[in-house]
């Protein structure tokens, strides 16, 4: 999974992400567990995305970075996991 990093890589969120060298999220009805972050710039984690998604982020927002998250696994959400993760 790559994020891109609008708000640069000193976000708080990244910057727990990156000394707890894992992290949790809930997306699509599924809880992810992914792994540790790698910081790449913003046209090598272009490669995943949409091409128009890119132009977004790279025009309009003008992000220069993206952190890839490997997706370590993944199971459905059950009845308070989205309070949990």
């Amino acid at each position: 999974m790559v994020v891109a990093l609008n708000f640069g890589r000193e976000s708080d969120w990244l910057k727990n992400i990156e000394a707890a060298g894992r992290c949790r999220m809930v997306l699509r009805q599924q809880v992810l567990e992914l792994g540790t972050p790698r910081i790449l710039p913003l046209s090598d984690g272009a490669r995943m995305m949409p091409p128009w998604f890119y132009l977004g982020l790279r025009y309009v927002v003008r992000t220069t970075d993206c952190v890839m998250l490997p997706i370590v696994s993944c199971s459905p959400v059950t009845s308070g996991a989205s309070a949990q993760a």
